[in-house]
């Protein structure tokens, strides 16, 4: 007899083989999809009619999720030559593929489809527990039994009280005091009505004389109350924004007041745009000034001295004259400098000779003068002696 040895990985494949046919499905189960031949059956959706087979769905209820789940496509053949309603769920007998899709017989006026008219269908009325288990009862109804078995209506339910609609016109519809059901609540028939922004109980009653009001919340409602934006101060205008309202502006304001205005009040008290109104002064030896920014007379001039000159000259000083006018004047040294130049270039005769000598004596004299003020003030800060 021969011997194998296996090794572990062998061990570990062999393993793996028999899980797997373990947990395969068990002898004599129905395969997950349609088998070539036999004749279990499966609810069937059509999608579409057709010739010779309608399209449709094959559809699996999961019982444990409780839901229905769409499977995959198939054909299916009306076996009575009926006609197939599309949407309807039939009970159908898988009998073979055509052209390698699942074909699936039905008829469409057994326990077929879910619709109405002469069709029947089997349904639940009672489930009873008792020691040998459960027993189910069951009643075939009709499609025209569907109608009245079925509640499609709103007083159909049993949790609404009124079974009549009659002489409930215009009624709401609300929870019973008790809370224990529905019912028919106040009307609101007539005008206005419950439909309407005044048939409300916290409302106005009337729209009349409201036109341009805004819907403003109390503590007891809705109230209809006029706009209104106020100004003060130095604010003008306002209003209803929805009917005669007027621009909001500063009082006695301009689009354009021009350059150099500021808002302010004038010397009277006015508001309004003001010139700007700041102003150099000058005085004593100097002259001129105003508003640097004035665009209107008065203008601004330049500021200089009393009888002030571009270019005066050369050793000239700015003070006062014989005669106590301001303004450059030539050094008394250039004057008298000027006065011997002009003797020495003179030329003396008859003529101009004691006007030459009384000129000449007032330089000396106007020259001593002048020195004598000099060594007065170097005396008068200690720069000399006495």
């Amino acid at each position: 007899m021969s011997r194998y040895a296996l090794d572990d990985e062998s061990i570990r494949k062999l393993a793996k083989v028999v899980k797997a046919f373990e947990s395969s499905e068990p002898m004599g189960q129905e395969p997950n999809r349609p088998r070539v031949t036999g004749s279990y059956n499966h609810v069937v959706k059509v999608s579409a009619t057709g010739t010779p087979y309608a399209t449709g769905i094959r559809l699996d209820f999961d019982s444990d999720a409780v839901t229905t789940a769409n499977q995959e496509s198939i054909k299916i053949k009306e076996v009575d030559g009926k006609t197939l309603k599309v949407g309807s769920n039939y009970v159908g007998w898988f009998v073979g593929y055509h052209l390698g899709i699942p074909v699936y017989l039905v008829s469409a006026g057994g326990s077929g489809g879910s619709g109405g008219g002469g069709e029947t269908f089997e349904v639940v009325t009672g489930v009873t527990c008792n020691p040998e288990g459960i027993t189910v009862t069951t009643a075939e109804l009709s499609g025209a039994d569907y109608t009245t078995s079925v509640f499609k209506d709103f007083i159909g339910l049993v949790d609404v009280i009124p079974k009549s609609y009659a002489g409930q016109a215009n009624r709401i519809v609300m929870v019973n005091s008790t809370a224990s059901g529905i019912e028919f609540g106040p009307s609101f028939s007539g005008a206005p009505t419950a439909a309407d922004f005044l048939g409300l109980t916290d409302t106005p009653t009337s729209y009349s004389g409201q036109q341009n009001k805004t819907v403003v919340c109390s503590a007891s409602g809705l109230t209809f109350t006029e706009m209104n934006v106020t100004s003060a101060n130095s604010i003008d205008g306002g209003g209803n924004p929805f009917s005669g309202f007027t621009a909001l502006s500063l009082l006695n304001d301009k689009a354009s007041p021009g350059n150099s205005y500021y808002y302010g009040t004038n010397s009277t008290g006015v508001k309004g745009w003001q010139l700007s109104t700041i102003n150099i002064t000058t005085t004593n030896s100097v002259t001129g000034g105003g508003d640097p920014y004035a665009t209107e007379s008065p203008f601004f001039s330049s500021i200089k001295l009393i009888n002030d000159k571009a270019s005066p000259g050369n050793s000239y000083y700015y003070g006062t004259n014989s005669t106590g006018v301001k303004g450059w004047q030539l050094s008394v040294i250039m004057q008298q400098g000027t006065a011997i130049t002009d003797l020495t270039a003179a030329t003396l005769d008859s003529t101009n000779l004691s006007t030459l000598g009384s000129g000449a004596q007032a330089a000396i004299i106007a020259l001593e003068n002048k020195v004598n003020e000099i060594l007065a003030s170097l005396r008068t800060i200690g720069a000399i002696g006495t």
